[in-house]
Order: C-alpha cells, then structure tokens, then sequence
C-alpha cells in the first residue's frame, strides 16, 4: 500500500496457540516480502511490539 508518497509492503498472519487464542502478527516490508512461513509452522518472535489498534489486542 502507499502512504504520503512511499510504497509499503505488509502481510497479516494469525498466530493460535494450543488454546485456541488467536492473535494477529504483521509485518511490513522486508518482514513481509521475505516470510516464507507455512501452515502450522512453530516461529519465534524477537524484538516485537504487542499494541492495541482500534480497541482490539
């Protein structure tokens, strides 16, 4: 998508852990051209931000 002239890349994942919670990773950019993640594939995440966006987690 492009924002104030400069062209973005982002993807949306949801990441359900063994309790069935559901949460929504996103990545921008390189993050998001490079992931290669398949179906039920264990990740680690480091060096990330959890924040609230319009009332949601």
């Amino acid at each position: 998508f492009s924002k104030n002239g400069q062209t973005y890349e982002k993807i949306e994942i949801f990441l359900i852990d063994d309790s069935n919670e559901k949460i929504t990773l996103t990545l921008w950019n390189d993050f998001a051209t490079n992931f290669m993640g398949k179906l039920n594939t264990k990740i680690n995440l480091r060096n990330t931000k959890i924040s609230d966006y319009k009332n949601q987690r």
